[in-house]
């Protein structure tokens, strides 16, 4: 039985990593480093910037993810612009770091485990 975790998903698009971090942020599942750049300077534009944490708010509550929740609410006030809003996406990036290593290490337990029988040997005459 296969799993969505038997292989490590491939690099995003170059265009398609900028679009996820640009439009759907905090929703994208999975945001490499372009998307998550792109997250942090839309932090830093005015206006967009504040839409933006609001988003990235709205998701980090519907994950259960409090710290992002509370960096995107404090994102929200003006004065405080974009640096908030960075410390939320570098903690995201750090979460998904953490997770893509725990995948990792679960992939070289379970080839240990389950290493290929070798070859069935037969009598000869």
């Amino acid at each position: 039985m296969s799993t969505m975790y038997d292989t490590p998903p491939p690099p995003p698009n170059f265009f398609v990593d900028v679009y996820a971090g640009a439009v759907h942020g905090d929703f994208a599942p999975r945001l490499g480093f372009a998307g998550a750049l792109t997250q942090i300077i839309m932090g830093f534009v005015p206006v967009i910037g504040t839409v933006c944490a609001g988003r990235d708010f709205i998701a980090d509550r519907r994950k259960g993810d409090r710290l992002g929740a509370f960096l995107n609410l404090l994102a929200l006030i003006p004065f405080l612009g974009g640096f908030p809003k960075t410390a939320a996406v570098i903690h995201s990036v750090r979460h998904m770091g953490k997770v893509w290593h725990a995948m990792k290490r679960n992939d070289h337990q379970n080839a240990a485990t389950s290493a290929p029988l070798p070859p069935p040997t037969y009598p000869t005459r």
